[in-house]
């Protein structure tokens, strides 16, 4: 979302309703601008959790759960997140079928993120973390077994492909 792109196709991803407050917007809220701001969008895409937006343009989802090595959990495992939206991630882990045992929800980006990992490692746990924060993180802990990845599955409506490809065109291969 930036707004000083000239020439782009705009693309409006809207979860749930759109904003319309400024209480709602980065760091208090989940949005990074108001539907205001993109009021004319090429596209504007309703976007849902899987479990829960069976009528959304896109669905996000856990498409599994496993360790660097391919392993799966063997007990009910600690999350911990760094992102915007932690309470969203945690009911899609959950409705993937994995209870866990409690969640942890730090701040976008959260330096701290790698020292709490470690210490949940010391005590023994299992623990669920984003891709996003896999990535981040040095391949000491990468290759740890006990931490696992949950790999997000993002599905798009065959009515938003037509719509994506008739405002930006067919995708090359």
């Amino acid at each position: 979302e930036d707004t000083r792109l000239s020439g782009a196709t705009v693309i409006r991803l809207d979860w749930e309703d759109p904003p319309v407050h400024t209480e709602s917007l980065v760091p208090a809220g989940m949005f990074r601008s108001m539907a205001t701001d993109h009021a004319a969008p090429a596209i504007a895409l309703r976007c849902a959790s899987a479990h829960t937006g069976a009528d959304a343009d896109v669905t996000f989802g856990i498409a599994g759960i496993e360790n660097a090595a391919g392993n799966s959990l063997s007990r009910d495992p600690v999350l911990l997140c760094g992102i915007a939206e932690p309470s969203r991630f945690a009911s899609d882990v959950a409705a993937s079928g994995i209870r866990a045992t409690r969640t942890i929800a730090l701040r976008d980006h959260d330096r701290r993120l790698r020292r709490i990992l470690e210490a949940l490692l010391r005590d023994g746990e299992q623990v669920v973390i984003t891709e996003k924060d896999f990535a981040r993180l040095p391949p000491k802990f990468q290759n740890e077994s006990a931490v696992f990845i949950a790999r997000q599955q993002v599905h798009v409506s065959e009515s938003a492909k037509k719509a994506l490809i008739a405002a930006c065109g067919s995708p090359r291969r």
